[in-house]
């Protein structure tokens, strides 16, 4: 199935080479080329030149120190020159790229690079200044080919276009600058089995979709190597199984604290729960303060109050306090009414014994 794909490919490569046929312009530095029928060179009021490709052409760009170039695809594809053994764009330290293009344009290579010991890895793009990418797609095109390599000291920015790898042994950015993703999208396809990002530089995402065709977890999209730095705080990352689900891919040891990967693969900031104040009207979240224990003092009222004993030391005095009877007096009492009976029965007796003494 593999060398069935593989072939349909490259019939169609051929097939657009051979018989649509690919315009080669000859030129190399920007001062070389000129207007013609494959491509137009514009400037603007900032001294910025503006490429913008009329047809498919074959061409190997070189961007140098203080230039500023704006690529337009213009639908179009852009492949490396068969005869010059060098990345099909170069920009040099000092120098700036900004690539436009809708996602049918393309920046590409059919061809790779001998050497007295064999095949070696060559480029789309060599950056060691500062290249931005906003459309197009960066795509290699054969084995053992960098989409995008990001040299140390250039940047590389990302807000749109894809990199996409689709044969064995591909990378499809190999960054050991600093690099910018906030858009776009980076994938490997079903013969990449290396990461479509090596990072041993800088990188930093905030956005942009990153996806493993390959049907395993095992080749991630994003491999960060050789003291390499990461941080993620957007986008999307996902990964598709051998039978065709797709899966978040787990990216999370290159997360912030305060973000976190949501069950789609996207990596969002957490939810900080603020709970409603008082003064809203809502509940307030702070615990409930526990209450005072009572003193002794507000004991003896309470049980008082109450009518409730806990401690008869206490209540017999407070009783005598109040003026309320206490039951250990109760005997006194009644001896005190006996008496006072007796002695209203004694006066009431010695006064009618009076009476009747003087009639």
């Amino acid at each position: 199935m593999k060398k069935y794909l593989k072939g349909i490919v490259t019939f169609a490569l051929c097939y657009s080479i051979f018989v649509l046929g690919i315009n080669v312009v000859k030129a190399t530095t920007i001062d070389e080329i000129n207007t013609n029928e494959y491509i137009s060179k514009t400037e603007d009021e900032n001294g910025v030149v503006i490429l913008k490709l009329l047809s498919t052409t074959q061409l190997n760009l070189e961007v140098k120190a203080d230039e500023k170039v704006i690529l337009d695809l213009n639908g179009h594809t852009l492949n490396n020159d068969k005869i010059v053994d060098t990345a099909t764009i170069i920009v040099r330290k000092g120098g700036s790229l900004t690539i436009k293009g809708q996602e049918v344009s393309a920046v590409t290579r059919t061809t790779t690079v001998e050497n007295t010991s064999g095949k070696i890895y060559a480029s789309i793009i060599d950056n060691y200044g500062e290249l931005n990418l906003e459309g197009g797609n960066i795509s290699p095109q054969i084995n053992a080919t960098y989409g995008i390599r990001n040299l140390s000291g250039a940047t590389l920015n990302i807000s749109g276009g894809r990199v996409s790898t689709i044969y064995a042994d591909t990378y499809g950015i190999w960054n050991e600058g600093t690099a910018n993703i906030s858009d776009g999208q980076i994938d490997q396809s079903l013969y990449a089995n290396y990461s479509a990002i090596v990072n041993k530089g800088d990188l930093n995402i905030t956005g942009g979709k990153f996806k493993n065709l390959t049907g395993t977890d095992t080749v991630p999209t994003l491999a960060v190597v050789a003291g390499g730095e990461a941080t993620i705080t957007g986008g999307t990352f996902e990964y598709q199984d051998k039978s065709g689900i797709v899966k978040k891919q787990d990216v999370s040891l290159y997360i912030p604290e305060d973000y976190e990967l949501d069950e789609k693969g996207n990596v969002i900031k957490k939810e900080i729960v603020t709970p409603p104040s008082s003064e809203s009207g809502g509940s307030s979240s702070s615990p409930t303060e526990p209450e005072s224990k009572p003193s002794d003092t507000d004991n003896k009222d309470d049980v008082i109050n109450s009518g409730n004993i806990d401690n008869n030391t206490d209540v017999k005095d407070d009783a005598q306090n109040t003026g309320r009877e206490n039951p250990n007096t109760g005997d006194n009492t009644l001896i005190s009414i006996v008496i006072g009976i007796s002695g209203i029965l004694y006066l009431t007796g010695y006064g009618v014994y009076c009476t009747r003494r003087k009639f």
